[in-house]
């Protein structure tokens, strides 16, 4: 007999975000949860664009590492509109009529 364990999470079961720096000499953490979620999503904020730190790119590509052509902004207003809807579903679950989970994989087999 095999057993299958599988995780679930809601939107409510999401308390944060972690950005970390991938610069080995840096290693800077950024922490988004709900006291500086809404102001990293504003559209005007710019502090997710690189680290404040070592100013490696985080969610903007580094324009010398000519990997992701074409994709300057596209990444970075992507998070910013996902962080907005988590904003937003948190609350608008609480009004449906179903809740919406998402999978995690496991940590490792049993």
């Amino acid at each position: 007999m095999t057993t299958d364990t599988k995780k679930f999470i809601e939107f409510s079961d999401i308390i944060g975000l972690r950005i970390h720096c991938k610069n080995e000499k840096c290693g800077t953490s950024l922490l988004i949860n709900d006291a500086n979620m809404a102001s990293l999503a504003d559209q005007h904020n710019t502090a997710l664009r690189e680290c404040p730190v070592c100013g490696a790119g985080w969610a903007v590509p580094s324009r010398n590492e000519g990997q992701f052509p074409g994709a300057d902004m596209s990444f970075y207003e992507g998070l910013k509109k996902f962080l907005r809807i988590l904003l937003n579903m948190r609350d608008f679950e609480k009004n449906l009529g179903c809740s919406i989970t998402f999978e995690v994989k496991n940590e490792g087999k049993l």
